[in-house]
C-alpha cells in the first residue's frame, strides 16, 4: 500500500524525505527506494505531488532532485544597496538574488534573528521601483548600510547571513587573476576530462561495426596513423576530438583527432 506523504513541511515522513535528499540528490525512482528502507511506502506520482510544492527541493533535467539549501551551503550572493531599498526595508531580488528568493517563499532564517521572506509584486507591502520580487527581513535588518554599499548574503547551514562585500582594488585584482585563471583553466581541463572519461555516449551516433577501418589499430601516445575511417556525427557536432572506447577510469585517457577529407 502507497503511503500519501502530504504536502507540510512538518509532516515526518516529508521531512524524512528531505533528510534523504540533503544526503544525496536522488531521481524519484532512488528516492523511493531510499524511503522503502525506512518502511515508508510511495509510488514516484505521490513523490512528485509532495516534492513540488517545497521551496527547499528543485528537480533538474536529468529528473534529479536536490536540497537546495545543502546544494547552496556557503554560497554568497551579492547586491549593491539603494536608497530606495533602506528606506522601506526591502530589497530587490530580480538577477541577482532569484535564488535566495524562491528559498525564501515561505520563510529563511535570518542570522540576526527573525527570517527573510519573499515578497512579490502586487502583494501587500512597498517594493522597490521595477522590482517583480523582493526580500523582506525582520524590522532593522538593513541597518548599519548606506545607499551604494555591496553586501552579500551568504547561507550556511540553512541560516542566510548578511555581510559587507570589500572589492579589492585593481592593482590587487591584476595580481590575482592570472592564477586565478591558471587554476580555472585547469579545473575545466579537469572537468572535461572527467566527463569524456564517465559520460554517456552522444544520443543518435552510431557505433563503428566490423568489418573495422585500416586506421584501426593499437595507438600508443603521439602516434599517428593515416588511413580511412568512417563515422557519423550529429551536424551540430563541431569537435575534432574523440574518445576511444572502452571508457576508462583512471588518470590516463585516451583521445584521437581527426581532419575531413
Amino acid at each position: 500500500m502507497a503511503q500519501d506523504l502530504g504536502q507540510t513541511g512538518d509532516d515526518p515522513d516529508g521531512l524524512l524525505m528531505l533528510e534523504i535528499l540533503a544526503r544525496t540528490p536522488l531521481d524519484l525512482d532512488g528516492l523511493r527506494l531510499e524511503l522503502a528502507k525506512q518502511s515508508v511506502f510511495a509510488d514516484t506520482d505521490q513523490l512528485r505531488t509532495a516534492l513540488q510544492w517545497r521551496t527547499e527541493v528543485q528537480e533538474f533535467p536529468d529528473g534529479v532532485w536536490a536540497h537546495v539549501p545543502t546544494l547552496a551551503d556557503e554560497v554568497v550572493l551579492t547586491h549593491r544597496l539603494t536608497a530606495e531599498e533602506l528606506e522601506i526595508g526591502v530589497v530587490a531580488a530580480d538577477g541577482d538574488l532569484d535564488l535566495w528568493a524562491d528559498l525564501a517563499d515561505e520563510g529563511v532564517a535570518f542570522d540576526s534573528g527573525g527570517e527573510l521572506r519573499t515578497r512579490w509584486a502586487g502583494h501587500p507591502g512597498p517594493m522597490p521601483s521595477g522590482a517583480m520580487t523582493g526580500l523582506v527581513g525582520p524590522e532593522g535588518w538593513l541597518a548599519g548600510h548606506q545607499p551604494d554599499d555591496l553586501v552579500g548574503l551568504r547561507l550556511r547551514a540553512g541560516v542566510l547571513h548578511l555581510e559587507p562585500v570589500e572589492l579589492a582594488d585593481a592593482e590587487a585584482a591584476e595580481q590575482t587573476l592570472p592564477p586565478l585563471l591558471t587554476e580555472a583553466a585547469a579545473a575545466a581541463q579537469r572537468a572535461l576530462r572527467d566527463y569524456l572519461q564517465e559520460g554517456d555516449p552522444i544520443p543518435d551516433v552510431p557505433t563503428l561495426t566490423p568489418p573495422y577501418p585500416d586506421a584501426s589499430g593499437a595507438y600508443d601516445p603521439g602516434a599517428s596513423r593515416e588511413g580511412w575511417v568512417a563515422f557519423e556525427l550529429p551536424l551540430e557536432y563541431a569537435t575534432a576530438t574523440v574518445r576511444f572506447l572502452p571508457y576508462r577510469a583512471d588518470d590516463d585517457p585516451r583521445f584521437f583527432t581527426y581532419a575531413a577529407s
